[in-house]
């Protein structure tokens, strides 16, 4: 059976049919920023293994007069069902997410085995719900003994359904379109019993231990959270396009041709600065669907820096500051900062997203905003192919890494022994010495380290020295060439850049002397509360889903 990775459980607006396709229900900001999404900690390491009972008890009818009880109808409800679909079936189509799907096949299954068992019947009901009021429709119950029953079906995982039997207490059908009224619903249930049902599929019998474990072990360092920037949301294409980029990184981040990856958008909204889109991943191996793992991709305005642009934070910022103005163009940008905090909240979804490097805040001004909060947005600056860690230091794009990176201390017990090194292979001139390090992820095929110097030092010769892991070095010689130099490594720790004769190192300490940059970077744990309508502005993909848990 496939291991499910922290399932969450959304509560999603139910909707007539002829709404529901998914790919053509994209809402402004504004409207879906009130959707209702949970989301308990997308990132969880917890991983669980769901199993059925191996022998299936696929319940006959008995005689409907023979049942007289509760005890009764918890019989014929099955351990097991058998379904006559592949659970790779589930993930073939984008328009409708798997747990719709499973829940339509397992109610048809799950309803023959009720119908074959009790007898239904029929009545015609006025609505006293507000807004629904004098409002009628069919409803149908079962009886126990004269007392009004009815079933509903919830899929707790892609291997596991809950069965549950109620009480009719009020004859109106309530939509759980919020937490608190899903609470409300309750109130008007009396539950009889409760059964967890274990999902088979045709394809079942496929499944083995070895491949399971094999999966559990591809995945296990993967993060299925993505950051990226904007698309522009009118173009269905883009919507499209925006998944598969989404499916291709979390398969460049396996790196494993035996292991299939699907992926769907599950549901999603908008607070502020930011969009997420909840994605369910599957992995398929030999024909078996083996983990379902909930994971993410988070939305930022961004702007792409050139390639020629030298990798500091001021040369970044001057050259997005007009951009960015284009597209904050109802206030003022008084202020950007590179944000140093290890992680970028997304509160209102329950993510702590991991910084590499790339987000700055920008501080605004305006008439949407308030004295009493500081105004602001967070954005990306990075270029196409790399990713700038400090200044003047960028790595290749490498899929599903993050790296962090600091400058170490003239005192500091490395930047000593690195420099003994360097003075005694004739390089004395330091123009930096850094620490790097991979925060998540895997380092597959190598990266390459680049070194931002000015083009004022071009044709100079240049020693990188790098102390790898097990404490041994290697070293560089290079020539600046477009103010740059690179290096290929296959692990991160520190490094030295020295040249060999005098250096006319102009560019210090960006921020400090950047007339734009005169605050300090704060803490930011909060929601962007004061911009909520610069949502409408951010332009991102919001879905509403079809069948998601029905009730009776």
């Amino acid at each position: 059976m496939a291991f499910i990775i922290n399932r969450n459980k959304f509560c999603i607006l139910e909707r007539e049919e002829k709404m529901i396709n998914t790919k053509k229900i994209l809402l402004s900001a504004l409207v879906a920023s009130s959707l209702f999404f949970i989301m308990n900690g997308v990132n969880a390491q917890e991983i669980t293994t769901t199993t059925g009972d191996s022998t299936e008890q696929e319940t006959t009818a008995v005689s409907q007069n023979a049942v007289t009880s509760i005890e009764d109808v918890e019989m014929f409800i099955p351990d097991s069902i058998t379904l006559d679909i592949k659970d790779t079936d589930l993930f073939s189509n984008n328009d409708e997410i798997w747990e719709g799907i499973l829940h339509e096949k397992a109610q048809e299954k799950i309803d023959l085995i009720f119908r074959s068992n009790v007898e239904f019947k029929t009545e015609t009901v006025t609505s006293a719900i507000p807004g629904m009021v004098g409002n009628t429709y069919e409803q149908e119950n079962f009886f126990i003994n004269g007392v009004k029953m009815y079933y509903d079906i919830w899929v707790d995982d892609m291997n596991t359904l809950t069965v549950s039997v109620y009480e009719r207490k009020s004859p109106d059908y309530y939509f759980c379109s919020s937490e608190e009224e899903c609470e409300e619903e309750d109130i008007e249930k009396t539950l009889q019993t409760r059964k967890i049902v274990q999902v088979k599929y045709s394809n079942s019998n496929q499944y083995n231990t070895e491949d399971e474990s094999y999966v559990k072990n591809a995945i296990k360092n993967v993060n299925f959270g993505k950051v990226s920037g904007i698309w522009d949301t009118d173009d269905e294409a883009a919507y499209e396009s925006g998944l598969q980029q989404y499916q291709d990184y979390i398969a460049s981040a396996i790196n494993d041709a035996s292991l299939k990856v699907y992926a769907q958008y599950t549901s999603g909204g908008g607070d502020g600065d930011y969009s997420v889109l909840g994605t369910s991943v599957a992995i398929e191996k030999n024909g078996v669907i083996y983990a379902v793992i909930d994971g993410y991709n988070a939305f930022f305005n961004a702007v792409t820096i050139p390639n020629d642009v030298v990798d500091t934070d001021e040369a970044y910022i001057n050259y997005a500051l007009p951009k960015l103005q284009e597209i904050w163009n109802q206030y003022t940008i008084t202020n950007v900062i590179k944000i140093e905090d290890d992680v970028i909240s997304a509160a209102s979804f329950g993510l702590n997203i991991v910084n590499d490097g790339i987000f700055y805040k920008i501080l605004l001004a305006g008439d949407y905003c308030y004295e009493e909060e500081e105004c602001f947005a967070r954005v990306i600056l990075k270029k196409e192919s790399v990713t700038k860690i400090i200044d003047h230091v960028s790595v290749s794009d490498e899929e599903n890494v993050t790296l962090s990176g600091m400058v170490l201390d003239q005192e500091d017990s490395t930047y000593k022994e690195m420099l003994e090194k360097s003075i005694s292979q004739g390089y004395a001139n330091v123009f930096g010495a850094y620490e790097l390090k991979l925060v998540s992820g895997n380092i597959q095929d190598g990266l390459t380290v680049t070194f931002s110097l000015g083009t004022e030092n071009d044709g100079r010769q240049v020693l990188v020295l790098h102390k790898k892991n097990d404490g041994n070095y290697e070293s560089f010689l290079k020539t600046v060439q477009n103010g740059k130099i690179d290096v290929d490594v296959t692990e991160l720790s520190p490094f030295m850049v020295v040249f060999n004769g005098a250096i006319d190192n102009t560019v210090n300490n960006v921020l400090s002397n950047s007339s734009l940059n005169n605050a300090q970077t704060s803490s930011i744990d909060v929601v962007l509360y004061s911009i909520l309508t610069i949502s409408s502005l951010i332009g991102l993909v919001y879905i509403v889903i079809k069948n998601r848990k029905k009730a009776a």
